[in-house]
């Protein structure tokens, strides 16, 4: 008689005791693992790389006078070099932010987006890092916006989706960072750059006109 043995695995081959079927097993390649994402570049890695102390890098950012401007600019090449960019929520937590924040209700608007290019160098060159929102005109978002970088920042620019809403008032009256208001006026006393659009637009059609159109 013929004896029943017990059915091996082997290689390859492994059993699914829920159908009671062999199925082969997938081999595995290299395909098949997940590469880890590249890790983000930390403030000791600048400094090891700029062969400074964290400390120094810290004071670089921070724009201390106290750093010569030899190892400033070390300093300086291998943050670009390495492409780091500070945590503008972890300096907010020591205390020390060096952030400040714009709010723009329309990005594509050219004078706005032009605003934000020229700020963005002006703050650069201070040693502040620029913090950009868009609210799309959005009431909502802008409340969002405004609720979520309010402790994060040392000042805030804004053109605001709406001078009247009472929530985003509200919250406007109630920062204790300096705001200024952009393209907006507002009853409250708060800093406003407004563009002389009527102003302007006398001047360019004066000019049209010299020119000899109708």
């Amino acid at each position: 008689a013929n004896e029943s043995r017990p059915y091996v695995m082997v290689d390859a081959y492994k059993s699914d005791h829920r159908d009671g079927l062999m199925k082969k097993a997938k081999p595995k390649t290299a395909a098949s693992k997940r590469s880890k994402p590249l890790a983000r570049p930390t403030i000791r890695d600048v400094a090891q790389s700029a062969g400074v102390s964290v400390g120094t890098v810290s004071r670089v950012l921070n724009g201390n006078k106290t750093v010569g401007p030899i190892i400033r600019k070390r300093v300086e090449r291998v943050i670009a070099k390495l492409k780091f960019m500070p945590d503008a929520a972890a300096q907010g937590m020591r205390g020390t932010k060096r952030a400040v924040g714009i709010i723009i209700r329309d990005i594509t608007v050219h004078a706005l987006a032009s605003f934000v290019k020229s700020a963005q160098r002006v703050f650069l060159d201070a040693g502040y890092i620029l913090v950009i929102g868009c609210s799309e005109d959005l009431p909502k978002r802008e409340i969002e916006l405004l609720e979520s970088l309010r402790r994060r920042l040392d000042g805030l620019i804004m053109s605001t989706a709406s001078e009247d809403d009472p929530e985003i008032a509200a919250i406007r009256n109630s920062l204790e960072i300096p705001l200024v208001l952009l393209d907006r006026e507002s009853d409250a006393e708060i800093d406003t750059v407004t563009m002389a659009q009527r102003d302007g637009t006398r001047k360019a059609v004066l000019h049209l006109l010299e020119l000899g159109h109708r």
